[in-house]
């Protein structure tokens, strides 16, 4: 098992380089990010909500932000083409 380990590192290594995740983690982790984020006002504000506030939010933010960003593709996406 340990042979197996040491022949997948140098590809484990060159996914790790190339993935985006794994840089975002490294540079959150690194910087406090996460934890600022996790305690920010508005992240405790939205831990709080409870029953039809919690829906009302859930609803009413995902909503706006899927239009916002069905709008912006659909209008790179057409950006191209001659009408």
């Amino acid at each position: 098992m340990k042979i197996l380990k040491i022949l997948m590192w140098p590809f484990i290594m060159l996914k790790n380089i190339l993935d985006g995740n794994y840089w975002a983690e490294k540079i959150g982790n690194k910087t406090g990010a996460y934890d600022k984020a996790h305690n920010s006002k508005l992240a405790q504000w939205l831990r709080s909500l409870t029953g039809w506030k919690w829906w009302a939010w859930q609803i009413g933010c995902g909503t706006v932000s899927r239009v916002s960003t069905v709008s912006t593709f659909s209008r790179s996406a057409g950006s191209g083409v001659d009408s």
